[in-house]
């Protein structure tokens, strides 16, 4: 026992000294870790800041201001607006400004940094300026003189804005819709103050006056005019027939439009007051016109509605034409048409030709008597008030009932020989023909074609030479498509060396009272249908823009003046070359 009881006491005086061990260095422990503490670097602790002051999200100011605090002297703060960024410092105390530059109307960003840390960020929008909008009524005379004792004005003006106006200087009234109505207005001066104030705080105005006078009337025309019209026709409106007449007399008018092309619009403005159509489109069109005084009375504005319709198809059908080969030298032909029309036709047409003096049937049937044997071909037309059903083509062959012999022929004379050519038929490439010059080409090539047809000689293959090249094909029997392909091309060199390529026939006459005097645009009746027909324009017994365009090409072509006008020169070249 006594070992094991002195072990017992050995182990108890152990333990005191280690308790008093671990007291001893408890102690140091916390006295290292209270050391610790109190000796952290600076750089350890995060910095601070705050933004105290920053745009509002819809601000008239267009120097936005920006401030707020650091946690001590030297800090910089880093503001960026729109992604341009500039360092502001603090004051001694910590609080720092910036005022930024002057910024355009509209949205911004921004945001603020402190020590590598964003500390703000947002969105504004700097409106500086309250806008308004006034549309006022006509004033129908000089100085803004009225007869009216009611006016509209219109007011616009930006969302989320008040706008109030003051009549002759009484209290404001809220405008609450788009247009402010006066009513009741008295004789003499008057005058409307219109004010703003939008939501970012800005305030505008305008203001307008006037004078009641109803001793003068303005004259008047009416809102709005609706006319009908169709296509490649003639239709005249005279507005004289459209103006209400007021006080003084009418000395001015004034019509215009965008729609010119397509309603070929041409205006008398000086002495007939008339607007001449030549629509080219069908569709819905427009123009405006107004009239005025010479003591300065303003009418109100007219819009006028043309409605064009497409150019009516005649119909046109066989009922009667004789078998396909038959010995009979008599042909008689019947064609079911409308109602009122009549037959226009011509007999074995040259290949290639087309002529211009066709035979008129009054009625709907005819018959061809004393037929040669051979092939014949007809080509018939209906025609009513001026206007063509599609042509009616046919072909049959007379037979003989016998053979006769040949009739010998002499020999033919040697031909004289030809002058040097003025145009070569390779002067375009032939590859570039066989292919077509149409609208859209450029180059040299088309003012070739230019210089042939009549047209201005720009290299640029637009709607001009496109309708000059028709005019031309129409002229030679070709087909009309404004495109100047080989058959087309052969023509145009026959033309420019000398040649005649292939002419119409004209046997008829235009009394030389008319030729004398010159038939041009504007006229219309038979001798417009007979040029018409000669320089191969659409046959409609109007002279409008086409037929223009047709008579200056044909002049061009001959090397007469290119004025458009059939004069006794111009004339007498469609009736040389006719006989040909």
């Amino acid at each position: 026992m006594p070992d094991t009881e002195g072990t017992i006491r050995m182990s108890a005086r152990t333990s005191s000294r280690a308790r008093r061990g671990a007291s001893a260095a408890a102690a140091a422990i916390l006295t290292a870790a209270l050391t610790a503490v109190a000796t952290v670097p600076a750089s350890a602790v995060p910095p601070a800041a705050t933004v105290t002051v920053a745009p509002a999200a819809l601000s008239n100011d267009d120097t936005p201001n920006f401030a707020g605090t650091t946690d001590g002297l030297g800090g910089v703060v880093d503001i960026t607006i729109d992604g341009a960024t500039t360092s502001t410092p603090s004051d001694p105390l910590g609080g720092w400004e910036f005022e930024g530059p002057a910024l355009a109307d509209g949205p911004h960003t921004y945001s603020v940094d402190y020590a590598g840390g964003q500390i703000a960020s947002g969105t504004f929008t700097v409106d500086t300026e309250a806008d308004i909008s006034v549309t006022p009524p006509v004033f129908e005379r000089p100085g803004r003189h009225t007869t009216a004792t009611s006016l509209t004005f219109g007011v616009t003006s930006e969302p989320g804005a008040t706008v109030t106006y003051s009549l002759d200087g009484d209290e404001p009234v809220v405008v609450t819709g788009s247009t402010v109505q006066l009513t009741g207005l008295t004789e003499g001066y008057h005058f409307i103050d219109f004010a703003v104030v939008d939501a970012a705080g800005n305030h505008n105005g305008t203001a307008w006056d006037w004078t009641v006078d109803s001793s003068v009337v303005a004259p008047s025309v009416p809102e709005t005019l609706s006319f009908a019209a169709t296509v490649d026709e003639q239709t005249t409106i005279d507005l004289d027939d459209h103006v209400t007449a007021g006080t003084h007399t009418v000395t001015g008018f004034d019509a215009w439009t965008t729609d010119g092309e397509a309603l070929g619009f041409q205006f008398d403005w000086e002495d007939t007051h008339v607007v001449t159509l030549y629509p080219r489109t069908a569709g819905t069109f427009t123009f405006t016109f107004s009239v005025w005084t010479e003591e300065g009375e303003q009418s109100n504005e007219s819009t006028v509605t043309v409605d064009v319709a497409e150019a009516p198809l005649v119909s046109a059908s066989w009922l009667a034409k004789p078998d396909a080969s038959t010995t009979s030298t008599t042909a008689r032909f019947a064609v079911a048409t409308d109602p009122g029309a009549t037959l226009e036709y011509v007999v074995d047409l040259p290949e290639g030709a087309q002529s211009v003096t066709p035979v008129e049937v009054d009625g709907t049937e005819f018959t061809l008597t004393g037929l040669a044997v051979g092939r014949h071909t007809i080509r018939v037309y209906a025609v009513a008030d001026g206007h063509y059903s599609q042509p009616l083509d046919y072909v049959w062959e007379v037979v003989a009932t016998g053979s006769a012999p040949a009739q010998p022929t002499a020999p033919a004379a040697p031909a004289p020989s030809a002058p040097a050519p003025v145009l070569s038929k390779d002067a375009i490439p032939a590859a570039q023909i066989a292919q077509g010059v149409k609208r859209g080409a450029t180059g040299p090539s088309v003012v070739i074609i230019q210089r042939i047809v009549g047209t201005p000689q720009d290299g640029v293959f637009g709607p001009a030479t496109r309708a000059a090249v028709v005019a031309f094909q129409r002229t030679h029997g070709l087909v009309a498509d404004g495109i100047v392909g080989p058959r087309t091309w052969a023509v145009l060199v026959q033309v420019a060396n000398g040649g005649t390529g292939v002419r119409p026939v004209v046997t008829v006459s235009i009394p030389q009272v008319l030729i004398n005097r010159g038939i041009s645009s504007g006229a219309t009746g038979q001798p417009v249908v007979l040029i018409q027909r000669a320089v191969g324009a659409q046959v409609d017994g109007r002279f409008g823009p086409r037929t223009t365009v047709a008579v200056k090409a044909f002049q061009k072509a001959h090397g007469l003046v290119a004025d458009g006008i059939v004069g006794r020169l111009t004339w007498a070249k469609i009736l040389e070359v006719g006989a040909r």
